[in-house]
């Protein structure tokens, strides 16, 4: 793994445990909505599934959408997004604007753009697993 991967990885990493905010804020105010680990996720019906709630959950503003949800951060302005039901699922968009966000206030050197081209790196390497045409289209594989 060269340099630039292992960054991402990292990156990668932490956003995923960054998630894990989504899925308590989730479980707290829907826990109806988003299973347990080892469960499967309950059909939404068309009015929870085309729902949106917004409100504040400590420091963070949110929006619940569907069986994901939005956060942003007062103060840092910290952007975290999240489908259900696999925590350590992820969807690349939504990284590479949690990428942009974290490189703007860190000595970071990843650049966003060059980001996807780099999740098909860490495919390919096997650290990710890829599901086409899902909308959290990433998977960890394992924290190394």
């Amino acid at each position: 793994m060269n340099e630039e991967q292992a960054e991402v990885y990292r990156l990668v990493v932490q956003f995923v445990q960054r998630q894990e905010l989504v899925y308590q804020l989730l479980r707290q105010l829907r826990p109806r909505f988003v299973p347990k680990p080892g469960e499967h996720p309950p059909r939404l019906t068309r009015k929870a599934a085309t729902a949106t709630q917004r409100g504040r959950w400590g420091e963070w503003r949110y929006r619940i959408h569907g069986g994901g949800c939005e956060l942003v951060h007062d103060t840092t302005g910290e952007p975290i997004q999240w489908d259900s039901p696999d925590v350590r699922r992820f969807d690349p968009n939504w990284f590479v604007d949690w990428v942009r966000w974290y490189a703007a206030r860190t000595a970071c050197a990843v650049d966003p753009e060059r980001v996807p081209g780099v999740l098909i790196e860490l495919t390919k390497l096997g650290l990710l697993n890829y599901y086409a045409g899902r909308t959290n289209c990433y998977e960890v594989l394992a924290d190394r």
